[in-house]
């Protein structure tokens, strides 16, 4: 056995000379795995904190959104973009939605970098779908892997671009396609 930490090894030779020495390393692994274990208990307790204070939980948040302190504002520019696309959803779908966007150069809202160039019908289908337009937001926490809902539905997290009457109507809307 070799520890980095304290630059020393444990051979058969000398552990069977003082059958202590192992000790310290068992040692230092238990105090390495509590330690890890007070982290992630601190780390929950802090989203948890988050979560009963109305805290934004992260700076990643819709596009049509942004952070101003501690408070989840609209950013008037994508919101508008997100009401016309639900104006056109009334009419179209989303593969002509974003050809049109397309034509009308909207600037696109992104999260990160794209490999491809203006809107996909895809994203616009997300927007459409998306339940955060109207405020609500769903906390989650990882477990084994999956997603998990945690807590109940906060249906005032985001500001609301659209009200819910529109919503639920796009919705109808989309399903009757």
């Amino acid at each position: 056995i070799v520890v980095v930490a304290g630059d020393r090894e444990y051979t058969q030779a000398s552990v069977q000379q003082n059958q202590f020495l192992l000790l310290e390393p068992i040692f230092t692994f238990i105090r390495g795995n509590e330690e890890s274990a007070v982290k992630g208990m601190r780390v929950r307790e802090a989203w948890k904190n988050k979560r009963e204070n109305g805290l934004p939980l992260t700076r990643r948040m819709p596009a049509w959104c942004k952070l101003d302190g501690n408070k989840i504002v609209l950013d008037e520019t994508n919101a508008a973009g997100v009401r016309r696309i639900f104006q056109m959803g009334l009419t179209i779908g989303p593969k002509r939605i974003a050809v049109v966007v397309n034509q009308w150069n909207l600037a696109m809202m992104l999260y990160r970098k794209r490999k491809t160039e203006g809107w996909m019908s895809s994203y616009i289908s997300k927007i459409l779908y998306n339940p955060q337009v109207i405020g609500h937001f769903q906390p989650h926490v990882m477990r084994k892997g999956k997603r998990i809902p945690e807590g109940p539905l906060r249906t005032d997290y985001y500001p609301a671009v659209i009200t819910p009457e529109e919503f639920y109507s796009m919705q109808a809307t989309l399903s009757a396609r």
